[in-house]
């Protein structure tokens, strides 16, 4: 599957992930960056899913595309790298502060990496 086809503007999207003790968090999450097909990233805050993360590197994440039927996609994602500053960070904010307001933006912290190492469908 070519992830920039999955991810179509209007879905929704949900990021699963578990710390060392296996409790599970489940957080709805933009459409992430893609970088490459291989690559995907997303802006984080200091919630649940980025503490989790530290600990456990490993995440899934579920879009459903906001057409008919169960259009999307089932990813299995590792962490690859956690970003405090930069470029892709400093954009997110941005579009962030304009679609949300400035205390969504102040709230982003992070820029997380992930290599996508599975892509299945939704059924």
């Amino acid at each position: 599957m070519n992830l920039r086809e999955i991810f179509q503007k209007g879905g929704t999207g949900v990021i699963g992930t578990s710390n060392t003790q296996g409790e599970i968090n489940m957080a709805i999450y933009a459409v992430p960056v893609i970088i490459d097909e291989e690559t995907i990233a997303f802006g984080m805050t200091e919630g649940t899913t980025y503490k989790n993360l530290l600990e456990n590197p490993h995440a899934s994440y579920l879009y459903i595309s906001s057409g008919k039927g169960y259009e999307g996609a089932r990813l299995k994602l590792l962490l690859s790298d956690l970003e405090d500053s930069g470029a892709m960070l400093e954009g997110k904010k941005l579009g962030l502060k304009a679609k949300l307001g400035e205390a969504v933006a102040d709230a982003l912290k992070y820029v997380a990496y992930f290599k996508v190492l599975e892509v299945r469908s939704l059924i």
